[in-house]
């Protein structure tokens, strides 16, 4: 029974490392015996690999259809930007507050290598892009373990990436960010708290508003309401 539970967790990561880099894309329909044959494993894993997908948000089942890759309302999307306003402006506070040198140079980095990035220099890959990093060091620096967990599990990461391959893709927003980005690093570099809370809020109100407005473009104003 361990074996089976043990290849069970190793399928649902390789569908999720496939989800999360976007080669499946919202909506695809995953077929147990595709999956299997790619994955060279029986269907059974495969079923319950999707299963557990499903508990992690990163899939939907579906009656007729069967299992397929999560796909956002913009409630989902409201309801997420509305939890990330309230923690990472808090999470940007108490940053400021309690930033060290060592803090202070890695966000430094961050903002220099986004900078780098967006004036269209060759930069060897890090992983993770600045702007992931970025949000993610405060998050760290803030030193809330529970903000941590909430603002890195699947559901939200999927989000985030969906917004880096194809809402966030409006002309000038790389410049846009980086400036905000700045402005928050100034903020937490100086030790003001409610500033750097104030400016992290706007920030992913921006943010959401760039969805909004990617959202009209690629579906119009009567479109599915699926994201």
């Amino acid at each position: 029974m361990s074996d089976i539970l043990s290849l069970r967790s190793i399928v649902a990561e390789k569908i999720a490392a496939s989800i999360l880099s976007g080669e499946f894309e919202p909506g695809a329909q995953l077929k147990e015996a595709a999956l299997a044959e790619r994955l060279g494993v029986s269907r059974a894993p495969v079923r319950e690999a999707l299963r557990l997908l499903e508990e992690r948000r990163l899939v939907e089942s579906h009656p007729y259809s069967g299992a397929r890759v999560t796909v956002f309302t913009p409630e989902d999307v409201a309801d997420l930007y509305e939890l990330r306003e309230v923690l990472e402006a808090r999470a940007a506070y108490k940053a400021a507050m309690r930033a060290t040198e060592e803090d202070i140079a890695e966000l430094k980095a961050i903002i220099d290598q986004e900078a780098t990035q967006i004036s269209g220099e060759a930069v060897e890959a890090t992983g993770d892009e600045p702007n992931i990093d970025f949000h993610q060091k405060i998050i760290q620096i803030s030193g809330n373990r529970e903000f941590a967990r909430l603002m890195n599990n699947d559901f939200w990461r999927y989000n985030r990436i969906l917004y880096r391959m194809h809402w966030g893709r409006k002309e000038g927003r790389d410049e846009e960010r980086h400036i905000e980005h700045v402005r928050i690093f100034e903020a937490i570099q100086s030790g003001d708290g409610p500033l750097a809370e104030l400016l992290m809020r706007r920030h992913v109100q921006s943010t959401r508003v760039v969805i909004g407005e990617a959202r009209q473009v690629r579906y119009g104003r009567r479109a599915s309401d699926k994201v």
